[in-house]
């Protein structure tokens, strides 16, 4: 874009794009993954480069609830450690778009080779790490303007799982949530509302 007031066309013309392709990501298919989301005994997640913000989000936010049940892949070591720790029962959530990244379909080929579930959040169905996965959730990357490709619907589906998988864990789950906020709140991570 060029001339005056570019940068607010680009910026208006970002947003429009960005919120266009939301309605767009269908319901059900995060809805069933939030289901073997909750029936896992543990979670793993996996982003790379700019999907690694993503998979930190769905990580914290599923942490909340199930602390000791969700992991994300390669914080406390190389991936290769966490590849081959890959079980039954358990969900591998492996998240990217194109061009992608030798890392992602290596841990989305260990979750199949284990018969972990896999769940796939990437922008086409042809996605390598899409091969195989019991569910895909689908995102559009490359709707956006500007250099940058969009990690909005990446960014929705995360929270989505983790909101329906909190809802899917009922009165244990938010007893673990309210147990976290407290240990939290003693733990003095907030800034105090008063004076």
């Amino acid at each position: 874009l060029h001339g005056p007031n570019s940068d607010v066309a680009l910026v208006t013309d970002k947003l429009v794009a960005e919120a266009a392709g939301l309605p767009r990501i269908p319901a059900q298919p995060i809805a069933e993954a939030a289901r073997a989301l909750h029936q896992a005994k543990r979670i793993w997640i996996a982003g790379y480069r700019s999907c690694r913000s993503v998979a930190e989000l769905l990580n914290y936010e599923l942490r909340l609830f199930r602390p000791e049940q969700v992991q994300l892949i390669g914080a406390s070591g190389p991936d290769d450690l966490d590849l081959g720790a890959f079980r039954p029962g358990e969900a591998v959530i492996v998240i990217g778009f194109l061009p992608y990244t030798h890392a992602s379909v290596g841990v989305a080929q260990a979750a199949y080779r284990t018969g972990a579930t896999l769940i796939a959040i990437a922008d086409s169905l042809s996605a390598p790490m899409a091969e195989g996965a019991d569910h895909v959730l689908l995102f559009e990357a490359a709707s956006s303007p500007g250099f940058f490709p969009s990690l909005t619907g990446a960014i929705a589906i995360a929270q989505s799982l983790a909101a329906v998988t909190f809802s899917l864990g009922g009165v244990a789950a938010k007893k673990r949530l309210e147990n976290t906020e407290a240990r939290l709140t003693a733990a003095s991570t907030y800034v105090s509302e008063k004076g």
